[in-house]
């Protein structure tokens, strides 16, 4: 164990406070909050893998103070551990329109009618021209306990830049050997964030819906928030659960990034 990962740990009225001994800085540990979160809202970087402390990345040799983990940080533990062996991946895009134009029969820019390609560009004169989706997330937990979320932050990637943000508030659970489809509405301004004519910004919103043969990637950054014994936790940095090329020949999902 390097010397610059030793730890001095104090308490006092339901907070720690972490002194990492080498590079001589110290953070507060708030009731129900773990090191490795407090350290990241203070700004400091720490090792980290799991986040669940199974791998050890975040491991520190304590010099001085004491740690407890009773029976609801062993379940906190328990429900992190599920949602991260949760495998997450693109099911299906839906319900795709452009400006309130129905995508679903379209295949090209070629087979809009006169009277939707003038209101499609009276949009994009405007500066809004928005596409709704629905993207179905399968999430799939090949563990032993249940995992419950009760909160997902989102940001949409498309066509590789960071697009809109929402957020899921409600709680879902995946019960251990199935999988559960998360439904995620997003409408996304493609006026506002790709600088394209009319043309190219209706095949990007076909691509997007797969409903042409172009490949686009479409993905999600989320941030999620799990019910624990402790109460509600959230992780500590977004993580990329979903990641696919959406229209054209079939890829393999990229695994999501922890």
């Amino acid at each position: 164990m390097p010397a610059d990962e030793a730890a001095h740990v104090s308490a006092a009225a339901g907070e720690g406070v972490v002194t990492l001994a080498r590079r001589g800085v110290s953070f507060t540990v708030g009731g129900g909050e773990t090191i490795l979160e407090a350290a990241f809202a203070a700004g400091i970087r720490l090792p980290f893998s799991c986040l669940v402390g199974g791998c050890m990345a975040c491991r520190k040799r304590l010099l001085a103070g004491a740690l407890a983990c009773g029976l609801a940080g062993c379940a906190t533990m328990r429900g992190l551990e599920a949602l991260r062996d949760v495998e997450f991946r693109l099911d299906s895009v839906a319900d795709a329109r452009l400006a309130g134009v129905d995508l679903t029969r379209l295949r090209s820019f070629d087979d809009l009618t006169p009277l939707q390609a003038t209101a499609l560009l009276g949009g994009l004169m405007g500066r809004s021209l928005p596409l709704q989706l629905e993207l179905g997330v399968a999430a799939r937990n090949p563990g032993s306990v249940a995992a419950r979320l009760v909160r997902m932050d989102w940001t949409l990637l498309l066509a590789g830049r960071d697009t809109v943000s929402g957020t899921l508030d409600r709680a879902w659970e995946i019960p251990p050997g199935e999988t559960t489809i998360v439904p995620v509405r997003v409408t996304v301004n493609l006026a506002e964030f790709f600088e394209r004519n009319l043309p190219e910004l209706v095949d990007l919103a076909l691509a997007a819906s797969g409903r042409t043969s172009r490949p686009v990637e479409v993905g999600l950054r989320v941030q999620p928030t799990i019910d624990t014994a402790l109460g509600a936790m959230r992780f500590p940095a977004p993580i990329t659960i979903v990641r696919q090329s959406v229209g054209g020949p079939r890829r393999q999902v990229v695994p999501a990034s922890r």
